[in-house]
Formats: C-alpha cells, sequence, structure tokens
C-alpha cells in the first residue's frame, strides 16, 4: 500500500510537473509574440515586472516565482538603458496585446492592472492625490518599502479612446483573470471554494492583484463623475462572484459599504435625471448580496449590517417633503427585503432599535423633572455663593451650567419631534406587522407610539400626534389587533375646534397653503390652518373607524362617539368642518344600523344551528359581512 501511494504521488508530481512546463511553454510564446510587434515595449515590460505593483505593495514571493524564469532572458544593461521614452506611451494597439496575453502571461495581467490603475487615477488628479492621503496609513501597513509610495509614473496613456477601452476592459474582465490566474476554473463544483476566495489553491498568487483592483475600483466608485459611470461599477461590484474576492479584505468592506449607503440614501446621482434610479438600486444589490454573505462566511455580521443600513436611512430622512416620499419608499422596501434573510439578526437588531426609540421618549418625558431639578439645583447654588463670598464667579459657572442644560433638554425635545423620529414610527410599524419574527415586538412599538402621542399635549404640535395616530392605524390594520384610538381623536378635535373658537381670522393676502401631511408643527393657529388640520382628524377618524366597523361589537363602541360628533358639530363656527362632520356621523350611523342587521342575521342562523344540535364557531373580534 505505501508503494502504491508513492507511485500515486510521483504520478501526481510528475503531471504537475509536466502541467508547469506547459504553462511556461505557452507563457514564453505569448511573451515572444509581443516581443516581435513590439520589441521596445517588451524590453519595458520585462525591466517593470518587479515594479509594476509598488504602486500599492510589494509583490508576493510567490506571485513572481512561476514567471520570472521565463520572462528574465538574457537581457543586456545596455539594451535596458537603450529603452526611449515612446515604450513607456501605452497606446491602444499595445494594450491590446497584453490584454491579448494576460489570460496566459503573469506579467501582462500585472501591466493590465498597472494600466488599469492609470486610467483610474487619472480621472482627476487633485482628487487622486487627496485619496493618496487618505489611504496613506493604509498603505503603511501593506508595505514596509518607503520608496514604493514615491515612486514615478513608469506609464502613459495616450489618448482618452484608450483610456475608456482600459476601464470598460478591466470592468469587464479583471474578475475573470483573477479566476483564472487563482486556479478556480478547477473548484468550481466546489460551492464553498466559490464563495472564499482565499480557498482557491493560487490565493497567494493574486492577493495584491486583487486588492489592487478593490482599492482602484473604489476610488472610481467615489469619484464617478456621472449616474451611468456609478453604474457601470456598481455592476461589476455587486454580484456575488465579485463579493467573494472583496470579503479578504475588511478594510476595503467597510468602505465600500460606506459607499454604498452614501448612494443608496440620495435621491439621485449626480448629472443625472430625475428619474435615474439605477445607482441606488445597484448599490442596494450590493448591500443584499453583502447581507448574504455574512451569513455564508465570517467576519461582518448581519446584525451590524442592518444596523449601518438603519443609521443611515435615519440620516436621510432628517427633512420631508412630497418629492422625497417616494425616496422614502423606497429605502423601507429594501430594508424589508433585508429584515427577512434572518429571523435571529432582525429579531435582535428591531429589539435594540425599538428600545431605542422608547429612550429617546424617556429622556423626552423627563424634561419637566429635570428642568425642576435644575431651579432648585441653582437657587442652592446662588445661596452658597453669597455666604462664601466668591460670588461672582461661581453665579457664572452656575449660569454657564444651566445654560448647557438648556441645550441638552432643547436636543433632547428635538429628537423626539423630529422626521427621523417619525419615519421611524411608519418603518417599524411596517417591519413589525409583516416579517414574522418581528411580531413579538407589536406591543412594545405599540405602547412607544401611543407614549409619544401624549407625551404632546400642545394644538401646536398636533401633526406630530396626527403621524403616530396614523401609524398606529396602519398597525392595526396590518395586524388585525384592536387599538383604540377614539378617545385620542376625540381630545384632539375638542382641542382644534376650541382654538378655532378663539382663533383671529387671518387676511386673504397672508394666507398661506399648510399641508399638514408634511408638518411636524403648526406655524400659525390661524383658522385656515386649525380648518385644515380639523380636516385631517376627521379624515383619520373615518379610516380608524371603517376599521372599527369590521367588529360585531361596532354599535356598542359607536355610541360614546356618536355622542361627541353630534356636540362638536352643533358647536363647530368653521362651516366646511361642520360640514364634514355631519358626514362623518351620517356614515357612521349608516354602518352602524348595517352592522345591526347583520348581527342579527346572524343570531338568527346561530338559533338554527342550535336548534338542529350542530356547532357553530364565530371569530368575535373581526368579520366581514357578504
Amino acid at each position: 500500500m505505501v508503494r502504491k501511494a508513492r507511485k500515486v504521488a510521483k504520478g501526481k508530481g510528475a503531471k504537475q510537473a509536466t502541467k508547469k512546463q506547459g504553462e511556461a511553454q505557452r507563457h514564453k510564446q505569448e511573451l515572444q509574440a509581443i516581443k516581435e510587434k513590439d520589441p521596445e515595449f517588451y524590453r519595458f515590460l520585462i525591466e517593470e515586472d518587479q515594479q509594476l505593483l509598488d504602486f500599492t505593495a510589494d509583490a508576493d514571493a510567490e506571485s513572481d516565482g512561476d514567471d520570472k524564469d521565463g520572462e528574465q532572458e538574457n537581457i543586456p544593461d545596455k539594451e535596458k538603458e537603450e529603452s526611449s521614452e515612446s515604450s513607456r506611451v501605452l497606446t491602444l494597439e499595445r494594450f491590446q496585446q497584453i490584454q491579448s496575453s494576460a489570460k496566459t502571461s503573469m506579467t501582462a495581467f500585472k501591466a493590465v492592472a498597472h494600466a488599469y490603475h492609470l486610467a483610474v487615477r487619472s480621472i482627476s488628479a487633485e482628487e487622486g492625490q487627496d485619496q493618496d492621503k487618505d489611504n496613506k496609513e493604509d498603505n503603511m501597513q501593506r508595505s514596509s518599502s518607503s520608496t514604493a509610495r514615491r515612486r514615478r509614473r513608469s506609464m502613459t496613456i495616450d489618448s482618452e479612446a484608450t483610456f475608456s477601452a482600459i476601464l470598460e476592459w478591466g470592468l469587464e474582465n479583471f474578475l475573470e483573470l483573477l479566476e483564472h490566474h487563482a486556479g478556480a476554473e478547477g473548484e468550481a463544483k466546489d460551492a464553498t471554494r466559490t464563495h472564499d476566495a482565499t480557498r482557491l489553491p493560487r490565493w497567494k498568487r493574486v492577493r495584491v492583484m486583487s486588492q489592487i483592483f478593490w482599492d482602484e475600483t473604489l476610488f472610481l466608485l467615489i469619484n464617478a463623475q456621472n449616474a451611468e459611470m456609478q453604474e457601470a461599477v456598481l455592476r461589476t461590484c455587486s454580484s456575488a462572484r465579485a463579493l467573494a474576492w472583496l470579503w479578504p479584505f475588511k478594510n476595503l468592506q467597510r468602505k465600500y459599504l460606506k459607499t454604498c449607503l452614501q448612494i443608496w440614501t440620495q435621491p439621485k446621482a449626480a448629472n443625472a435625471s430625475a428619474s435615474s434610479t439605477s445607482p441606488r438600486l445597484l448599490s442596494f444589490l450590493f448591500l443584499r448580496n453583502a447581507a448574504a454573505m455574512t451569513l455564508l462566511k465570517d467576519g461582518l455580521s448581519l446584525e451590524d449590517l442592518l444596523r449601518a443600513v438603519l443609521r443611515a436611512f435615519t440620516g436621510a430622512t432628517s427633512s420631508y417633503t412630497w418629492r422625497s416620499l417616494n425616496s422614502v419608499r423606497f429605502m423601507e422596501n429594501c430594508i424589508l427585503e433585508l429584515f427577512r434573510l434572518d429571523d435571529a439578526a432582525a429579531y435582535r437588531a428591531g429589539y435594540v432599535c425599538i428600545r431605542q426609540l422608547a429612550l429617546v421618549l424617556r429622556n423626552a418625558s423627563l424634561k419637566p423633572a429635570a428642568a425642576a431639578k435644575g431651579a432648585t439645583g441653582k437657587a442652592k447654588a446662588k445661596s452658597k455663593a453669597a455666604t462664601k463670598g466668591n460670588k461672582a464667579s461661581k453665579v457664572n459657572k452656575v449660569a454657564k451650567v444651566a445654560k448647557g442644560k438648556a441645550r441638552a433638554k432643547s436636543k433632547i425635545a428635538e429628537a423626539l419631534v423630529s422626521w427621523p423620529y417619525v419615519r421611524a414610527m411608519f418603518l417599524w410599524t411596517r417591519l413589525v406587522s409583516e416579517v414574522k419574527a418581528l411580531k413579538d415586538l407589536a406591543y412594545p412599538l405599540y405602547m412607544v407610539i401611543l407614549g409619544a402621542v401624549k407625551s404632546q399635549s400642545s394644538l401646536n404640535f398636533a401633526p406630530f400626534c396626527l403621524h403616530g395616530l396614523r401609524a398606529l392605524n396602519e398597525l392595526a390594520e396590518k395586524t388585525q389587533k384592536l387599538v383604540p384610538l377614539s378617545a385620542l381623536l376625540l381630545r384632539l378635535l375638542d382641542m382644534n375646534l376650541k382654538a378655532i373658537d378663539k382663533a383671529p381670522k387671518g387676511s386673504q393676502e397672508d394666507t398661506e397653503e399648510v399641508h399638514i401631511e408634511i408638518l411636524l408643527a403648526l406655524p400659525t393657529l390661524k383658522e385656515e390652518s386649525l380648518t385644515k388640520l380639523g380636516n385631517c382628524i376627521c379624515a383619520l377618524f373615518t379610516e380608524h373607524l371603517g376599521l372599527l366597523s369590521r367588529s360585531v361589537a361596532f354599535p356598542e363602541l359607536a355610541a360614546p362617539v356618536l355622542l361627541h360628533l353630534r356636540r362638536f358639530s352643533k358647536h363647530c363656527r368653521a362651516e366646511a368642518l361642520r360640514r364634514q362632520l355631519k358626514g362623518l356621523i351620517s356614515f357612521v350611523e349608516e354602518t352602524r344600523d348595517q352592522v345591526q342587521r347583520f348581527r342579527e342575521q346572524l343570531q338568527d342562523k346561530l338559533h338554527f344551528t342550535h336548534a338542529s344540535g350542530q356547532g357553530v364557531r364565530v371569530n368575535s373580534t373581526y368579520w366581514e359581512a357578504s
């Protein structure tokens, strides 16, 4: 058995040796073809072979060992010195020569990487210098040689056509070249290795080349001048095949995620039409595939990625207009897709975020108590300062402390009554109702939103309360749970009608159109704005009562509501709002009578079935009449 194993090992070693000899022979033939067509450029490639990777990192020993034997042919030093400046110009014909040999020659592959680097950095020389300064610390970790960063540019691009050809060909074919030189063709059947480039046979040979490609592609993505260029780069980077080569570099992972999050939160790219959404879609495709990679490989966790996406969403919703509505809904759809990947990570991220909303509400609710405590503290400090003698200095210190506390309180209040908080309420309402793993968080979310609505007792912040009540109404509709809102809506309507009685009528010249749906607080309490607020309350009341009409107990639920609505319509001063209240009352009465008739028919059927000895199961919460 031992002899057989040795024979097999010898046979495998002989096969590998012959395979290497064949590759070296083909490699020499490719280089010979370049030498015959352009001898000067051939000598330039050979002498610059060792320095082609110096602009990012020193080449690994294994990446050069297989090629030096066939490339460093006996070239005299005199011939190297006679290399002219024209040999350093990369024309389109020369690039076509090296790209045709890039799959069989490592030297040509390095030349392609060098050309790609030059093309990317030539987009903007100033931006390239700034990017080199930002990446200086990263380059120090990858390279021990300081001369590598100060090397001169050894190759130049002659025309715009060559520049475009290099970028297009590099984005389309560089990953294929990496797979070929790393030996990925024979590993395609192994699914684990297709998602892990480090397990390929010749990974160390192409590691530096892969890092160069991702560095330059990141620079190209950040400094893309239009949406078309961003789209071309993201199409290459967002595939699962490409992410397998990015994942070994953790620092680049974070940079790509940060850049893609910035593109994802932008309403449109620079110099793009208003309808151009391809870069945003492709950036989300990158995030989606990166989230899937977190489930397959170690490193970045899905929970961390979800939190980063939620932070980006919060930053993008600092303001809200009618134009940003589609953008916000697009981001909500994307987040919903990410939360459906893994139940455990989704629940942990959801628990932390809803807890954060509760903490913001808690801090804002403790504001009056903190103010009282601050007032007593100031009084004590003043008395102590007066008794000790150093009155002026200590009073100044107390004043500075009081100012700091006032700023902190204002920030806390702004954190609650803000668009990020409102959009977070709507986002988590949708996530909790549509993701099964988050169903258990429906009641905590309900309590948080209800507390946020009740914390604002002033009519100026009635639009913020309406947003919270609308979110609760959506939660009730999507979860099919009873969420009572009638008392809160009646309280708002009562405050609104009293304010209308006291409000002065504004002149027609000073009247501005008020959109309650995109406001958090009323700018003025004039009759026109208060009337529009009352219309929004009635519309939300109609939606809420429509949900309650699915219950067989709707007549009993509607009785106290009708009592208050009739009183409000009788004493309302605004004619338009009075008509809307009367219409709402008529709809509630009609629905109540209809539910009452269906309920009587249902009771007759129940008596009939019980008399016949058969049992009937009735849903007492919600029902639908046929």
